[in-house]
């Protein structure tokens, strides 16, 4: 499941601020007071990791732009400039999480959903499977009957 619309506007804003944390380190960079102890080592990630995640907003993709998120917050320090970088990514994280075992990213849905299975729980009832909630596929599958088999069994070995 891809993105969201929240999740994809956060995941624009977040790839212009990765552009202006890169642009304000080549600027703080070209300043002869800042440049005391910058490596050459973040100019080329940050592009890199920006690219990242501006493709997989693009995409779509929860996993890429987490990971860009997160990498060039990280590289651009855990201060001003990177912290709400890191921040986006744990809430990505976190959305990510409710929608695998919830079914809804947000908060309001999560909660239905917990509070539903709590009262079939305590009732008793079986549990429906968590996967078979969201797709409404069935839970358990039956095995396939022997004449649908793929490879056949074999034999019974003759006694001799």
């Amino acid at each position: 499941m891809g993105l969201d619309l929240n999740e994809r506007r956060a995941g624009w804003f977040a790839t212009g601020y990765s552009t202006i944390c890169f642009l304000l380190q080549i600027y703080l960079y070209a300043t002869p007071r800042f440049r005391v102890q910058e490596s050459g080592f973040s100019f080329a990630l940050i592009p890199l990791f920006t690219i990242v995640l501006g493709i997989s907003v693009w995409r779509h993709k929860r996993a890429g732009t987490i990971f860009g998120a997160v990498f060039v917050g990280l590289i651009a320090g855990l201060g001003v400039l990177g912290l709400p970088l890191i921040l986006f990514g744990g809430w990505l994280l976190i959305r990510a999480h409710r929608l695998q075992k919830y079914g809804e990213a947000n908060f309001v849905g999560s909660s239905r959903v917990a509070r539903e299975r709590a009262v079939a729980k305590r009732e008793g009832k079986s549990l429906p499977n968590q996967g078979s909630e969201i797709s409404g596929v069935p839970a358990a599958r039956r095995p396939a009957a022997p004449s649908k088999r793929y490879t056949p069994k074999k034999p019974a070995r003759k006694k001799s």
